[in-house]
């Protein structure tokens, strides 16, 4: 009904929302996504752990990184719930996990599940996806906590090089 579209409207601009620095406002339509879906679908939905997922990044762009584990966790639980155990979106929810546990000042012990959902993104969804960028970005952040400089400019390079190629695929599919 009109509310679901609603806080599906709500939690595509929430997100947005995050994308362009606006914290306040997207932290406001995720509290009414929340209460609505709540209201329409229930507290076991897909819907929910979406809500979750922007609250993760939310509180990650904030620094509050105990807040994000927490959401990222409600997250994961909810996915773990309702998707197949191959679904990309359980890689997403442990992202999110882990980028708040770097935050939380435990790289060593993020490092090993970043390095296993590399592995998991690239066989389901190839080095083009964001996501596989993403958890590039988290191996960069363990790092660079790390202060490993030799292995800082590793990861650094791999994930230019996913840019790269994936910026030259795209211009080869757009000629052909």
């Amino acid at each position: 009904g009109t509310e679901y579209i609603g806080a599906r409207s709500k939690r595509v601009l929430a997100r947005i929302l995050l994308e362009t620095s606006q914290l306040g406002e997207a932290s406001g339509l995720l509290s009414e996504a929340h209460a609505q879906f709540a209201r329409t679908v229930g507290i076991r939905h897909a819907r929910m752990a979406e809500v979750a997922a922007c609250r993760s990044e939310l509180f990650l762009i904030q620094g509050r990184f105990a807040e994000a584990e927490a959401a990222a966790a409600r997250c994961d639980s909810l996915r773990q719930e309702i998707l197949s155990p191959e679904h990309w979106a359980l890689v997403e929810a442990r992202l999110l996990r882990q980028r708040a546990r770097i935050g939380l000042g435990d790289a060593d012990a993020a490092e090993p599940e970043l390095l296993e959902m590399g592995e998991t993104v690239r066989r389901l969804l190839g080095d083009d996806h964001a996501l596989a960028w993403a958890v590039a970005r988290a191996r960069l952040e363990c790092a660079t906590a790390s202060r490993d400089e030799s292995l800082i400019a590793i990861r650094a390079a791999r994930l230019a090089r996913l840019e790269h190629d994936s910026n030259r695929r795209m211009r080869e599919e757009s000629e052909s």
